[in-house]
């Protein structure tokens, strides 16, 4: 499989018809995700930051917001749309995060994520079959913990096909 670029991805999309959704929001991520230095997965607080408090003071009043939830997005695929992901990952701005019971070290950042939504008169009986189960997760940030759901990223949600940072 070859890398196509941003570009030439949207200008596919485009010609196909296919409806690319874009969220915003706090990008949690380790390399120990994955086999690489290029995470397998990451996890998505799809949310909007207004930009008048810092990132800092917005991540911790993301995280004590009751009901909050991470969603675990796959995030290898994108490597083939975005050739140089890994230094743009490397080269975005971010703070130290501590993730779940084994504190592993990961890096909190805000960025841009685009979903090309599935045809959605298909069915996936395996939605059905496998329901999203929340389960808890630690992190930890400035000594604080923080205790908030993880699921895994609804169908419904798409494919993710674009990575944006969005340094502040």
């Amino acid at each position: 499989m070859t890398m196509i670029g941003v570009n030439n991805y949207l200008q596919y999309a485009n010609k196909n018809n296919k409806n690319i959704v874009h969220y915003e929001g706090i990008l949690i991520y380790s390399p120990e995700f994955g086999p690489s230095r290029l995470p397998q997965e990451v996890l998505f607080m799809p949310q909007e930051w207004n930009r008048e408090i810092s990132f800092e003071d917005f991540l911790l009043k993301s995280l004590n917001e009751r009901d909050k939830t991470l969603y675990q997005v796959y995030f290898q695929g994108v490597r083939w749309i975005i050739p140089d992901l890994e230094r743009e990952l490397e080269n975005a701005k971010f703070i130290s995060v501590k993730i779940g019971d084994k504190d592993i070290s990961g890096r909190a950042t805000y960025a841009k994520l685009s979903f090309e939504q599935l045809d959605q008169t298909i069915g996936s009986p395996l939605e059905v079959l496998l329901p999203s189960i929340r389960t808890d997760l630690k992190l930890v940030f400035k000594n604080s913990k923080f205790k908030v759901g993880l699921i895994d990223a609804p169908e419904s949600i798409g494919v993710l096909k674009l990575y944006q940072a969005i340094n502040w």
